[in-house]
């Protein structure tokens, strides 16, 4: 059993029954509970911090971190006396509103920071009609307090442009000596985390008065943003992002960059940044839990972001964007775009109407028999009004025959084969009667080549001839009996 599972058994069983479906807990006994459990980096209590901060709708993050103190300030609504009363029994909701995922999150996150066995935390929240403290302490209770407006000493209330406060002091100890020298370079943990989960959050986080996050890429080729009611996302066209993952989406909770999947069906340099504010994860929070409905509808919004990346890349290409000096070369965007449409398309990306697919079919993917290239597109509006779509697997030398419409050439096998079948349906495999007509055309284009007079040659006539019945032909006035015959 996981250490996850032990715990909510252990809590369980200390429960009384509520209601159908339902527990109360003894807020001590889910306390002390809750410390076996911790993170396998306890300093990642700031960054469930950050998604405290933006579940309670906070447009700025200030954080001051030196050797032995950490201190966070955010605006937005202010924590209540039941978001403190009820902290550790909020890990067991299922599903709750965006206070309730604040609730639980501030709840890991002091659970966190108890393992590093801090002098306190004290947590301060002030809003237009009083607020509530919270002193946390290692070995003692919690102690939960209510503040009135206009107290002094917070830093919060009229005039100030924070509503939250939390204080994290470290105990004195001789390990305060490192921290101090990793502070002097920036090296502290914490300030480490914030710096390289934080960098993507589109909520403005400073770290001693600089600012670490700069929001979603901005500067991806063919760049396009995405949305919808929990998420918000960017994509592009990254060949040299990371070599050793060709194609990912990462993944961002609430402004923190949680973990980087693999999307191993996709094409390298396709890359997704997807920032979602009900991503559920696992219990170690290192990671977003895959089967979970969030990551489920996520799934799609990749999928048209992926069309219209591909439609601008096309778009792009055709305009004559790339060149063989830029980065990522004209060759580079259209063996990728070739790529995609060899493996995903099929004839309904044809259609004049199938959005931004529909730009793909323009590009000269298919190789003629004869030589050059055809769009897909062209290839069915060029197709032999007689003989229809067709296609070979052989070259034949690029030659054929006279008053045939396109054919194209299945030059790089089954996988190409396969494509141009299921993208054109209907096409006819002539490959066989190719090797009928083609030695036929081949006479032909042979004896054609061969020299000739430039005018029909003379030969010899009989002047007149009787045809009988009196009926006689005369030789034309310019033709002369030679004597001699020149005709092959």
């Amino acid at each position: 059993m996981s250490k996850a599972a032990e715990l909510i058994e252990g809590l369980t069983e200390d429960a009384e029954f509520d209601s159908d479906g339902g527990f109360s807990l003894d807020r001590e006994k889910a306390r002390q509970k809750m410390r076996q459990f911790q993170l396998s980096d306890p300093h990642r209590y700031v960054l469930l911090l950050v998604e405290v901060a933006a579940q309670l709708g906070a447009t700025r993050i200030d954080f001051e971190i030196d050797s032995d103190d950490m201190i966070m300030r955010f605006d937005g609504r202010a924590l209540s006396w039941e978001d403190l009363d009820e902290l550790y029994t909020s890990l067991f909701v299922k599903h709750g509103t965006p206070g309730i995922v604040a609730r639980r999150q501030l709840a890991l996150a002091c659970n966190a920071v108890m393992a590093l066995n801090p002098r306190f935390v004290r947590i301060q929240s002030l809003g237009s009609t009083g607020g509530v403290q919270a002193v946390l302490e290692p070995e003692r209770p919690d102690v939960i307090e209510r503040l009135e407006q206009g107290t002094t000493g917070t830093g919060l209330g009229p005039g100030e442009t924070w509503t939250t406060r939390i204080h994290v002091k470290e105990r004195f100890r001789p390990g305060l000596l490192v921290r101090f020298l990793a502070d002097l370079g920036g090296t502290i943990a914490e300030e480490q985390l914030l710096r390289e989960r934080c960098r993507h959050a589109s909520l403005p986080i400073t770290l001693d008065g600089e600012r670490v996050s700069r929001g979603l890429p901005k500067h991806l080729v063919a760049g396009v943003a995405f949305s919808n009611d929990t998420l918000r996302g960017v994509a592009g066209y990254e060949p040299d992002i990371d070599r050793a993952k060709p194609s990912a989406v990462v993944l961002l909770s609430n402004g923190v960059e949680i973990s980087t999947h693999d999307l191993t069906g996709s094409e390298p340099g396709l890359w997704f940044w997807v920032d979602a504010s009900n991503f559920r994860k696992d219990v170690s929070q290192n990671d977003v839990v895959r089967n979970d409905p969030a990551y489920e509808a996520m799934l799609p919004a990749i999928g048209g972001a992926r069309d219209a990346v591909l439609g601008s890349l096309a778009r792009m290409w055709k305009a004559g964007t790339f060149t063989d000096l830029t980065r990522p070369s004209s060759d580079q965007v259209f063996l990728l775009l070739r790529r995609c449409f060899l493996r995903w398309a099929d004839h309904e990306w044809l259609r004049s109407d199938a959005g931004e697919l529909a730009v793909l079919a323009d590009l000269p993917y298919w190789r003629r028999l004869e030589g050059g290239w055809i769009s897909p597109r062209a290839f069915v509006e060029e197709q032999d009004p007689e003989r229809g779509m067709m296609l070979s697997r052989a070259g034949y030398d690029g030659v054929l025959p006279l008053g045939w419409g396109p054919v194209l050439f299945a030059r790089e096998g089954l996988e190409e084969l396969k494509a141009m079948h299921r993208i054109h349906p209907g096409t006819r495999d002539v490959t066989d009667q190719l090797a009928i007509e083609v030695p036929r055309e081949r006479a032909r284009r042979q004896w054609r080549s061969r020299p000739h007079e430039p005018r029909l040659p003379r030969g010899a006539w009989r002047l007149p001839h009787d045809f009988g019945e009196g009926l006689e032909i005369d030789a034309p006035p310019d033709i002369e009996d030679s004597g001699e015959e020149k005709i092959r």
